[in-house]
């Protein structure tokens, strides 16, 4: 096709059209990616507004999946490659803990659960709506040995655009070791409570609890996942979807028991592919990779 050809064509598109077309990333553009054709993120690219900029994307999604994803669709787009890396290095952490597991033996006697302020039932649909308080509390798991061992524990959470916030404990591993006595444990250990605020999407709650004092919590922000764990310990994770008080709720079911999502994958490695597909638009690039990522998670605050 000849130049004045395509720029004939791209003249002819109606108001808010988009075009996909597929190019490789710019020489300048350089963030040392190593080809793997079975990649969790795709280097992508689009023009608008006469700017070339790129963003990491997940393969085969579309805005729908923003909503049960816990992994983030699409990274903010940029046509800086520190800001790049700097964003490849964020997913790896998030993907990390994601798909981090529990040793085998390590599984603490105490589940994770959420219960609506007020309401003595755990919240078992997956919703948790906007504007409500809820209550975080370890349910004792019902092959619980009659002596449990005792666990510093920390709670934490990464909403939907994949920040990191510390819920329990907020002034150091002080009162944070249960049981408070190892044989006569209680059947729920109250920890802290959340309000859930916008942006509203995906949250994923994590249960970490060692049989060591971690020296500083706030290394569960993303500089701590490059640490070593400890020699006992345990992981678990359950993941809620937030919507806005006015939302429909799916389902009123209110049975006690509440499952922590299983994590399936095997591979712990974050694959990403520096092939890059450039979007060209009038004004707005497809629906599947140019929406701005504002479906995320719960603002849980005390």
């Amino acid at each position: 096709m000849e130049s004045e050809d395509a720029v004939a064509i791209v003249e002819k598109l109606p108001a808010r059209a988009s075009l996909f077309v597929q190019f490789p990333a710019t020489d300048d553009l350089d963030v040392g990616l190593a080809t793997d054709g079975d990649a969790d993120y795709l280097l992508a690219g689009r023009y608008v507004d006469r700017r070339l900029t790129y963003a990491w994307i997940r393969p085969a999604t579309t805005r729908a999946d923003a909503r049960k994803s816990p992994l983030p669709l699409r990274s903010r787009w940029t046509d800086s490659a520190p800001e790049l890396l700097e964003s490849l290095d964020r997913l790896r952490k998030i993907f990390g803990w994601q798909t981090l597991e529990s040793p085998a033996g390590g599984a603490f006697a105490y589940r994770l659960a959420l219960r609506r302020e007020g309401e003595g039932a755990i919240v078992s649909d997956g919703v948790l709506r906007g504007g409500d308080r809820y209550d975080v509390v370890l349910r004792m798991s019902a092959d619980a040995e009659t002596t449990i061992p005792r666990r510093f524990v920390y709670l934490f959470a990464i909403d939907r655009d994949g920040r990191a916030i510390l819920l329990f404990p907020t002034s150091g591993s002080v009162e944070n070791r249960f049981p408070l006595v190892s044989d006569a444990p209680p059947a729920v250990v109250p920890l802290t409570r959340i309000r859930v605020t916008e942006p509203y999407g995906m949250d994923t709650y994590f249960l970490l609890t060692s049989n060591e004092p971690l020296p500083n919590p706030w290394i569960l922000t993303w500089d701590g996942v490059r640490a070593p764990p400890p020699a006992n310990w345990s992981l678990e994770k359950i993941a809620f979807e937030s919507v806005p008080p006015d939302a429909e709720s799916r389902s009123h079911d209110t049975r006690s028991d509440l499952s922590c999502l299983p994590n399936r994958r095997s591979e712990s490695r974050l694959r990403v592919h520096p092939s890059s597909a450039a979007t060209t638009t009038s004004s707005a690039a497809p629906c599947a990779i140019s929406s701005e990522r504002r479906t995320a998670g719960s603002r849980p605050s005390s």
